[in-house]
């Protein structure tokens, strides 16, 4: 580590592992700027704390650090950054297939994180650009609770009666509603008579016909002839005539 800036590392390859605290990839200066770090890889594997940074001290900036790769996993606090103490951070240019484990923030945590901040503030951040075609799927998850907790009971907005003789209850049963959703639903036990006698056959009555009504029969009391010269037999009184003399002879023969 000298007085002046330092150099830049470009690395090709089919697989890159950094694992543990002291495996880092690192271009560091002490006085002038953070170098640069250019990856190509299929497979890139970061695990308990292994780090790839371009980190600045004191007054330097951050370098840039440019990576392009299938897949990228960082697991257990393992870091890429491009951070500065007192002056700007550097960038970050990230470009895969999926990255696993990891996540942009805007400072270092105890998670695994891509960072390219400053500490003399917000305004003095670098930037952190992310291409990435599958993201995790584990980022975003919600954690759902185990325990579910019971509602509390409702509460009655009337007060208790004042007279408490009034009160009723009644019990109506369960009403064909089972004990329990596994048993099968019966009725409550009901006192009843069965008449099992069999059913005799029923029978459809005619009315008789009425037969329709007829005048009576009566006697014949006289005679009388009628304008066309026919005897014709009558019931009741005879009929007497004033004026001229009749032409029927009551009771006598023609």
């Amino acid at each position: 580590m000298g007085t002046g800036g330092a150099g830049n590392i470009d690395i090709q390859a089919n697989r890159i592992r950094v694992i543990g605290e002291n495996s880092v990839i690192r271009s560091l200066s002490g006085a002038g700027d953070a170098g640069n770090i250019r990856i190509q890889a299929n497979e890139i594997e970061l695990r308990d704390g292994g780090a790839i940074t371009t980190d600045a001290r004191f007054t330097s900036t951050g370098g840039n650090i440019d990576i392009d790769t299938d897949t990228l996993v960082a697991l257990g606090n393992s870091d890429i950054s491009a951070n500065a103490v007192t002056n700007f951070g550097g960038r970050v240019n990230l470009r895969a297939q999926g990255v696993f484990g990891t996540a942009f923030r805007e400072a270092l945590t105890d998670r695994s994180d891509i960072t390219a901040s400053s500490a003399r503030g917000p305004e003095f951040s670098g930037t952190v650009q992310l291409e990435v075609l599958n993201p995790d799927p584990a980022r975003g998850a919600i954690a759902l609770p185990t325990a579910v907790g019971v509602p509390p009971k409702p509460t009655s907005p009337c007060g208790p009666r004042s007279d408490p003789r009034a009160i009723e209850f009644f019990a109506l049963g369960r009403a064909g509603q089972a004990p329990n959703p596994i048993e099968a639903a019966t009725l409550e036990a009901m006192p009843f008579t069965a008449d099992l006698r069999p059913i005799a056959p029923t029978t459809t009555a005619r009315a008789e016909a009425t037969p329709p009504l007829r005048e009576p029969i009566l006697e014949a009391t006289h005679w009388q002839r009628t304008e066309a010269g026919q005897i014709q037999l009558m019931a009741g009184a005879p009929v007497q005539w004033a004026g001229g003399e009749s032409s029927c002879r009551w009771g006598a023969e023609p």
